[in-house]
């Protein structure tokens, strides 16, 4: 049988977020590259 408990039940704090989903701190540059990227414009449609 499997449990289902809430993401509130289950991290309380950034730093049970962190353990839980392994997270680390990057120090590379490009870690988002389309941020860079050319985009088009944002139009109403």
């Amino acid at each position: 049988m499997v449990t289902t408990i809430g993401v509130r039940e289950a991290i309380k704090n950034f730093n049970d977020l962190q353990t839980k989903l392994n997270l680390t701190q990057t120090a590379e540059d490009n870690f988002f590259p389309e941020w860079d990227e050319e985009l088009p414009e944002i139009t109403k449609q």
